[in-house]
């Protein structure tokens, strides 16, 4: 972050959840200055962030899906990214912590949208209960960090081979 940024919310220890602000673009910060998402204030529904371009190539292999799962929320970009690119999309967004939602719902633009349904609730167990369920996704992405990087849960083999098995042929 730097003095131009005006920060505009902080949650309380230890969540350590913070909104900047330039006046051009709004920026999400996990524990300090760890940025989780980025978005230009007269263009919400761009993808500001490298990493969050280079996941949207995804769509390059499956141009048009029907059903999306994200796991990890953030600022919500890759939500309203795909909302607006896959006008036929139902997306779920699985996000662990319900501070992040609230902050993306009030600083980051995020729609109340039809297509979107938000579960609250660890990525590992959503995805391990949706396929017990039977259920399947055209994209599944996972976007979900702890302190320590990517979320270890969700890169242990055993969710990666269930996410595989989530996705449709």
């Amino acid at each position: 972050m730097t003095s131009r940024h005006r920060i505009i919310y902080r949650s309380a220890p230890p969540r350590g959840i913070t909104v900047a602000d330039d006046g051009y673009r709004r920026s999400l910060y996990l524990d300090g200055d760890s940025m989780q998402s980025c978005m230009l204030l007269n263009d919400p529904e761009m993808l500001v962030m490298e990493y969050s371009q280079a996941m949207m190539c995804a769509l390059f292999f499956q141009p048009r899906p029907a059903r999306v799962l994200l796991v990890g929320l953030g600022g919500g970009s890759l939500v309203k990214f795909l909302l607006a690119a896959c006008p036929e999309a139902h997306i779920e967004a699985v996000e662990i912590n319900p501070e992040v939602v609230e902050v993306a719902r009030n600083y980051f633009h995020l729609p109340d949208e039809q297509r979107l349904l938000i579960t609250l609730a660890p990525g590992e167990e959503v995805i391990a209960q949706r396929l017990a369920a039977g259920g399947s996704y055209d994209l599944l992405l996972l976007d979900a960090f702890d302190d320590n990087g990517p979320a270890r849960a969700l890169l242990a083999d055993q969710a990666l081979r269930r996410c595989r098995r989530l996705l449709t042929p």
